[in-house]
């Protein structure tokens, strides 16, 4: 997979006992960039982000709607410190309607391969 996700690679989630979304995020940047605010500002534009007071009692280290670089173990910890750039796990809401969760999942991909055109491209030209 790591010579398939050379350039990014994302995981779409559902939290089953929530309204709201949120996202783990990887890049490089010491503070949250591009690839994290593309993935928070997409899904943004179809679900509600978690709640401030929310992030402060159920979730460790999130600002946001984001967890940014938690060395947790999961995969896409794994993947971004075997040298995959730009790796995420989104988190749709469970609770709400599978079509719009579906609808923000087709939405996310879109988006991903849009912005890595747009870095693909920015790349070629240097």
């Amino acid at each position: 997979i790591i010579n398939l996700a050379k350039d990014c690679f994302i995981s779409l989630h559902e939290d089953p006992g929530l309204e709201h979304f949120y996202i783990y995020t990887y890049e490089k940047d010491d503070v949250p960039g591009e690839w994290s605010l593309l993935l928070k500002n997409t899904l943004n534009t179809i679900f509600e982000p978690i709640p401030k007071k929310m992030e402060k009692t159920d979730f460790d280290h999130m600002v946001n709607s984001t967890v940014f670089k938690c060395c947790d173990g999961s995969f896409e910890d794994h993947l971004f410190h075997l040298g995959i750039p730009l790796t995420a796990t989104t988190e749709t809401p469970g609770l709400l309607d599978l079509k719009k969760r579906i609808q923000a999942n087709s939405t996310v991909i879109a988006a991903v391969i849009k912005y890595m055109a747009k870095r693909s491209a920015k790349n070629i030209s240097k």
